[in-house]
């Protein structure tokens, strides 16, 4: 119960820090009704959500069985923390590389990580699922995306 409460607390911190680092973005003449701050506020809005529903877990309720919960095995928050290792280095690395290739790397490790074989169909849907993506943000919705080297070469 305790490990619920300070989970959810942190969670709903992270939260409000990610919410001010958003409210911090500069504001332009030229932009639109939402703003680079609208998605980041959202995120951090549904972020202090899931915190408050934590932290409501963790409050004992009358007629709850007061059995003790079985632990979680320490291999589950291992294979937690490497996805939160890809995720990071995602982030380290696509503007280097560029939001396109990035991408489909992201796809291609997480779902190699998550148990699928090494394929060429994995290969394929992984290109073809970051192609998706950087057509819908950065053609369809405008969204400059990281160019990385390839792009800074090429254009």
């Amino acid at each position: 119960m305790r490990r619920d409460l300070i989970l959810g607390l942190a969670v709903f911190a992270l939260a409000a820090a990610y919410y001010a680092a958003a409210d911090a973005l500069p504001r332009s003449m030229l932009s639109d009704g939402v703003g680079a701050d609208g998605a980041p506020k959202l995120y951090a809005l549904m972020l202090g959500l899931l915190g408050v529903v934590q932290i409501a877990r963790s409050i004992p309720r009358a007629g709850r069985s007061g059995g003790a919960r079985e632990p979680v095995p320490m291999g589950e928050h291992l294979r937690a923390l490497g996805v939160l290792a890809i995720g990071a280095v995602y982030i380290v690395v696509t503007p280097y590389l560029g939001y396109l290739p990035a991408t489909a790397l992201l796809i291609y490790v997480v779902t190699v990580y998550a148990g699928q074989a090494h394929s060429w169909r994995t290969a394929v849907i992984s290109l073809g699922g970051g192609a998706v993506l950087w057509v819908s943000f950065a053609k369809l919705l405008g969204v400059p995306m990281p160019a990385g080297l390839l792009g800074r070469l090429v254009g």
